[in-house]
């Protein structure tokens, strides 16, 4: 009885009906033998990780988020602001549901006027690693929040990253610019 109870095999009908027996016979004072029980390994993996950037305002403040999707569906952000040759203005880490996650970035968009873009995971840490760099050689302190987001933000990668529309700048020519202009 106590093997049809934990057997995936069975239908869930049976299966209920065998812990209903062995409950009764549990409440007379009979000795149910117990077998070990061995944890499951979960099969879904942690899904991919995704980095979306927030374009510089007039002061050259811009916004890089690196999350990742658990198996649970909670999101783990890091959010770190930059500003041009200043370097790491702040950082931040925090646990969202799907639904926070996608909260934000609407108002991102209400109030800014524009969403933020997905773009490479190396790229983001590539620019966040020269954030810090610059930090440093600036004498500005790096802020505490960023120890949260070491999980995210590392490993930054070693060669340099090209931006995202690196590709779509190379295909302008002179010519093309002059048939656009008008």
């Amino acid at each position: 009885i106590a093997a049809v109870a934990d057997a995936d095999a069975v239908s869930s009908a049976t299966r209920k009906e065998a812990r209903r027996a062995l409950n009764v016979l549990k409440s007379r004072g009979t000795a149910i033998p117990m077998k070990p029980r061995v944890a499951r390994i979960n099969s879904r993996a942690e899904v991919a990780i995704e980095a979306t950037f927030l374009p510089p305002d007039s002061s050259g403040t811009t916004a890089i988020s690196i999350t990742s999707r658990d198996a649970s569906g909670r999101y783990h952000l890091a959010e770190v602001i930059i500003r041009e040759n200043v370097g790491v203005m702040n950082a931040g880490s925090a646990w969202l549901s799907g639904s926070q996650l996608r909260e934000g970035r609407t108002r991102t968009l209400e109030g800014l006027g524009v969403a933020p873009v997905q773009v490479p995971v190396d790229w983001a840490r590539a620019r966040i690693a020269a954030a810090k760099k610059q930090s440093v050689a600036s004498g500005r302190i790096l802020p505490l929040g960023l120890e949260g987001c070491q999980e995210l933000i590392e490993p930054a990668p070693e060669t340099a990253q090209a931006h995202p529309v690196a590709d779509l700048e190379a295909q302008l020519t002179d010519e093309l610019v002059a048939a656009r202009t008008p």
